[in-house]
């Protein structure tokens, strides 16, 4: 199937050949794969010999969804495939078109009478998938076949604010032009609007504004040029290391120069600081410590500056020196000397003084609802509490409380992570195969939706040794 030898597939098939025989670390079927590959001849092949319609891989899925291909999926729905049929997350075909960009398979499965509504676990519809993964053609082709334009999931999230979020211009303007409510609070009280404000997204800014009937007077270069930073970050996440640091030294850079043509101006300071914070981040998702407070410094420096030209700043000293108190006490360069320090004692195994700094290090995120870095000290406490002392319920319940941070704050990453670990943890630990299986396969399917593939092939990989010992 695989390489399109059809007459070979056929004698196999006519000696007897189970159409319906799976593939051990999958559960694939011979249709699934043609229909993956987009094989239509070995497809229409495999249907006259019989193959189940509507059989499930491992994680739910039929071949249905596995077809790209838009004469695929009009000859298994010809053919009888359920178009309704849902995985164990409740994702259907046209989830995945949407998700895909698939305009064409899309556009079949709708004429099938697809449900064009109906949500996952994660209570996303088809075109809030199609919002978030910027694909506007197949967000317009929904919204003509009536898709809920303010249907909202489990966050109460509208398909307006994962466009905007993930800075798909062209997305929410289609949006806006069907009236989409650009006023509803998701379950975190954002907008979209202020998810535009927190990505530092001007273009989208001044959209939304203007939609309200204000047009904001806003200067680009002032700020530093259009940074659109959602996209050194979109960058980050998806493990794009180098272009993200290119992104964010060539913003650097610009604000260098404002800043040396007027060194006094507390706004070109300000900006200056925080391009050397968003390089920080970079440093950060690669947990190069080292590399991090060398930003955080070249930060300081240019506070010090600022704290020398007082007299020139008496307007703002009192937004300056709020500023720097929550910088330097309240802010992450205090939280990361604590980490980087926890850190190098964690990697010499002095378990105790790390797990100590720690304590200390969950007390000022949970102080200062930095959720990003609870998330991180809870994983660091559930490894020392494994491997120093053997409290494998302890360590389990951290892995859990992660869980728990990752579903309010939609961090599907570490929802994945965090049920992975688990898995991991009630594997080898707790000897419960089948409860390690469940959760792992969520967190494989996670992985393979954001496309990380070396955290897939780690997940499959706890798959197939939970699969050999229950075969075993």
């Amino acid at each position: 199937i695989i390489f399109e030898q059809i007459d070979a597939a056929e004698r196999f098939l006519d000696k007897g050949a189970n159409p319906n025989i799976c593939r051990l670390e999958d559960d694939l079927t011979p249709l699934m794969m043609a229909a993956s590959y987009g094989n239509f001849e070995i497809l229409c092949t495999l249907l006259e010999k019989g193959a189940s319609l509507n059989q499930k891989n491992n994680i739910g899925r039929t071949a249905l969804m596995f077809s790209n291909n838009a004469q695929i999926t009009e000859k298994l729905l010809d053919s009888g495939a359920d178009v309704e049929a849902k995985d164990s997350r409740g994702v259907t075909a046209l989830m995945i078109a949407a998700f895909e960009g698939n305009i064409d398979v899309a556009k079949t499965l709708i004429t099938h009478r697809a449900d064009i509504d109906s949500r996952w676990e994660a209570g996303q519809t088809s075109l809030i998938i199609a919002s978030q993964a910027g694909h506007t053609n197949l967000v317009e082709l929904l919204l003509t076949h009536g898709a809920d334009i303010n249907a909202s999931c489990n966050y109460n999230r509208t398909a307006v604010h994962y466009a905007s979020e993930s800075s798909h211009f062209s997305s929410v303007i289609k949006l806006i032009s069907y009236d989409a409510n650009i006023n509803i609070q998701d379950s975190a009280g954002d907008t979209p609007l202020f998810i535009a404000l927190k990505n530092s997204n001007v273009k989208l800014v001044k959209l939304l504004l203007s939609i309200n009937g204000k047009t904001p007077d806003i200067d680009v270069k002032k700020v530093g040029s259009d940074l659109n930073l959602n996209k050194g970050y979109q960058l980050i996440t998806k493990g794009s290391y180098d272009e993200a640091f290119s992104f964010f030294r060539e913003s650097l850079a610009v604000d260098q120069e404002l800043f040396e043509t007027d060194p006094t101006s507390l706004d070109k300071s300000i900006n200056l600081i925080l391009s050397h914070y968003n390089l920080s981040t970079v440093y950060k998702a690669q947990n190069n410590l080292d590399g991090m407070l060398n930003e955080f410094g070249k930060c300081i420096e240019i506070f010090d500056l600022l704290i020398e030209r007082k007299s020139q700043l008496n307007k703002h000293i009192k937004q300056l020196n709020i500023f720097i108190e929550e910088f330097l006490s309240n802010g992450e360069f205090k939280y990361y000397n604590i980490e980087k320090k926890a850190l190098d004692l964690y990697y010499e195994k002095k378990y105790n003084e790390s797990f100590s700094l720690f304590k200390k290090q969950e007390t000022i995120c949970r102080a200062n609802d930095n959720m990003d870095g609870l998330w991180r000290v809870l994983n660091n406490m559930a490894s020392i509490l494994r491997e120093r002392d053997r409290d494998i319920k302890g360590s389990l319940t951290m892995h859990k409380e992660q869980e728990s941070i990752s579903r309010e704050y939609h961090f599907d990453e570490g929802i994945a992570l965090s049920l992975y670990n688990q898995a991991e943890i009630i594997f080898e630990e707790l000897q419960k195969p089948e409860e390690a299986l469940s959760k792992v396969r969520i967190s494989f399917e996670i992985f393979n939706i954001l496309g990380m593939e070396e955290k897939i092939n780690i997940a499959k990989d706890l798959i197939e040794r939970i699969e050999a010992s229950l075969l075993s």
